[in-house]
Parts: structure tokens; C-alpha cells; sequence
């Protein structure tokens, strides 16, 4: 059993202790991180295990001054930062707009009409997708090239000498 003594120093250390503050600072940024900070780990990642560190080391070592508590947060944020700039993969670069936009890959693949272009629009299957086609009234079975994309639906031409399909690996 604990005698009056040590319960008055358990609650000392449990209510004026700066642990508990670097710890739920710690806990509250990693928080922030899940909340805002997209998965990136550059934000509140780092301070917040800055933080945890800090509280643990002052576990151990609990008549550390505060500049010192400052000193090995900035530290551990920094070099933690450093570390994982090093050791996390690359981002693949974006592609800017067309990011997301299977359609503007299309752009001069060459198809079959699958249903006659009536009224400027027909249909045409690319890559296992049905698009809406939109061009010049054709037959269906016509050979088509991709120009461009609008909205949906994919503008399409007949596919001639002067408009020669594109290599899709080129």
C-alpha cells in the first residue's frame, strides 16, 4: 500500500509534471496529421513524435529544463523530417489536368464504330468502355480516330491516309 507521502508525490508528478502536456501535445498534432495533413507525414508528423519523444525522455529524466524539452522536440522534428524525405518513395510526377482522365490517353487510338454516327453521335468501344462517339454521320464498322474529348463523349473522324492512327507506345 502507498502511505499519504508518496501519493502526495504521485499526484505532484501526475498534475504538475510537463510529461503529460508534451505527450497529449504530441498525441493532439499526430491527430491533426490523420485529420489534415492527407497522409503526406510532413506537417504534424513530425512535431507530434517530436513531442512524444520528448515526453518520454522526461519520463526518464524528469528534471530536464524546459529549453532542453524544446531542444530535443526541434531535434527529433527535424531529423525525423530528414528521414523519412529520404526513406518514403517519390510521388509519381502529375500530369497536371489530365490527371485522372482516361480519355485524353484515347486521344489518336484508332476504333471500329459499334453504332452508326446519326445526328453527330454514335457509339465506339475503346479499352473494354462503350464512350458516346461524336463526328460526321458514319456508317457503323467505320474505322475512327480519336481527336478529342468533350465532356463524355469522345470526338472521332474517319481514319484516312492523311490522319494515319497513332502509336499508342510512342
Amino acid at each position: 500500500m502507498m502511505d499519504d507521502s508518496s501519493l502526495f508525490v504521485f499526484e505532484h508528478f501526475w498534475r504538475d509534471s510537463p510529461v503529460w502536456y508534451w505527450l497529449a501535445a504530441g498525441l493532439g498534432l499526430l491527430v491533426l496529421e490523420v485529420l489534415f495533413g492527407v497522409g503526406s507525414m510532413i506537417l504534424f508528423f513530425p512535431l507530434g513524435i517530436g513531442a512524444i519523444i520528448t515526453g518520454l525522455t522526461m519520463l526518464y529524466y524528469p528534471n530536464l529544463p524546459m529549453e532542453t524539452g524544446v531542444i530535443v522536440m526541434g531535434s527529433s522534428a527535424v531529423g525525423l523530417t530528414l528521414i523519412t524525405r529520404f526513406l518514403l518513395p517519390k510521388r509519381a510526377p502529375s500530369s497536371g489536368t489530365k490527371l485522372n482522365r482516361e480519355s485524353y490517353e484515347l486521344i489518336g487510338q484508332t476504333t471500329i464504330l459499334k453504332e452508326p454516327i446519326m445526328r453527330g453521335r454514335g457509339r465506339v468501344t475503346l479499352r473494354g468502355t462503350v464512350w458516346t462517339a461524336i463526328g460526321a454521320d458514319l456508317p457503323a464498322g467505320t474505322e475512327v480516330t480519336v481527336v478529342s474529348q468533350q465532356g463524355n463523349a469522345l470526338v472521332v473522324r474517319r481514319t484516312t491516309q492523311e490522319n494515319p492512327p497513332r502509336d499508342p507506345a510512342a
